[in-house]
C-alpha cells in the first residue's frame, strides 16, 4: 500500500494490543519516506518487531514494554538529534529474552548533530543480552 495511506494504518495502531506476538511493518513504495508509531501503541507479547522506514523508534515505550521481544528489526531507520546511545542501550537492557537483532540507518547521522556528544560520553551503559545470537549493525556513517 502508498506510503501515506500505510500511515493512516499505523496511526490509528494507537491503542493496546494484549495478544500480538508478531508485528511486521515494511513499506513496499517510497522508500525515503518514514513512518512514524504512535507513542501509545503497546503490544506487551509481541515476540518479534520488524519496523522498516521508520522515524527512530528507539526510547519509545515501544520498546520498553516489549518483555517478551525475541526479535527486533530497525531497518533503514531515520536517525534524530534525540537518539541517545545510553538511552538505547538502557532499552535493550530490559529485552532479557532478545536473540536476534537488527539495527541500520538509512542516511548519515549528523556529525555536529550527535557523533561530537557519542565521543565526549564517559558512561555508556553497559547491557548484557544473555540470550542474543545473531547481531546485525548497518549504517552509513560513524
Amino acid at each position: 500500500m502508498p506510503v501515506p495511506s500505510l500511515q493512516k494504518v499505523v496511526m490509528a495502531m494507537d491503542d493496546q494490543f494484549p495478544i500480538l506476538e508478531f508485528l511486521y511493518i515494511i513499506p513496499s513504495t517510497m522508500p525515503n519516506a518514514h513512518l512514524v508509531l504512535p507513542a501509545t501503541f503497546r503490544a506487551p507479547q509481541r515476540s518479534y518487531l520488524v519496523l522498516n522506514h521508520f522515524t527512530s523508534p528507539i526510547g519509545l515505550p515501544l520498546l520498553t514494554t516489549a518483555v517478551s521481544l525475541v526479535g527486533l528489526s530497525l531497518r533503514w531507520i531515520q536517525p534524530s538529534t534525540g537518539l541517545s546511545p545510553d538511552h538505547f542501550f538502557q532499552s535493550l537492557s530490559l529485552l532479557p529474552r532478545l536473540q536476534e537483532l537488527q539495527i541500520s540507518f538509512s542516511s548519515p547521522v549528523p556529525s555536529r548533530g550527535i557523533q561530537g556528544p557519542m565521543l565526549r560520553m564517559q558512561n555508556i551503559t553497559q547491557t548484557t543480552l544473555p540470550n542474543l545470537r545473531s547481531f546485525v549493525f548497518v549504517g552509513v556513517s560513524a
